[in-house]
């Protein structure tokens, strides 16, 4: 768990998110009692972050700002997480194993490249690259002129 913000009366703490699931979940606890007073995590039925309180709990217009504020900027993270357009960069290869050592050595993991191994012209279909690699083994590849001739008419 992480504190992601403290205020004058709150703070707000973020699970450890399990592997299957998409978004946080975020504890609001009282400063001074340390108790959890409600928590703040994703209603698919809106498609928003909304805020859950306890029973019983009492609520100023202050606290229910920060409230507020931390599901804006949630949202706003998650807009724009979703609006980061994926790169698509095609790996000419000579077969897969070279395609592995090319990503073992090459590889960086910058949260919006995918990479595509290319071994044949079919492995093109249903892609649109950004940008295209070709390994040193590739020209050994049977398909090699085939494949470029491929590149060439779906990149137009």
């Amino acid at each position: 768990m992480e504190i992601i913000k403290t205020t004058k009366y709150l703070v707000f703490i973020k699970e450890d998110r399990p592997e299957n699931k998409k978004t946080d979940t975020i504890i609001v606890s009282n400063i001074h009692h340390n108790l959890t007073i409600g928590y703040i995590k994703w209603y698919s039925k809106w498609r928003q972050y909304c805020f859950f309180p306890y029973g019983d709990t009492i609520w100023n217009i202050d606290c229910l700002e920060e409230i507020n504020n931390l599901i804006k900027d949630l949202m706003n993270e998650r807009k724009v997480s979703s609006q980061t357009k994926i790169r698509i960069v095609g790996v000419v290869s000579y077969n897969y194993i070279d395609f592995n050592i090319w990503i073992d050595d090459n590889w960086v993991d910058d949260g919006i490249s995918k990479y595509v191994c290319i071994t044949k012209p079919s492995d093109c279909d249903c892609y649109r690259f950004d940008e295209i690699i070709v390994t040193t083994k590739a020209l050994d590849n049977p398909n090699s002129d085939v494949i470029k001739k491929h590149l060439k008419k779906i990149s137009c």
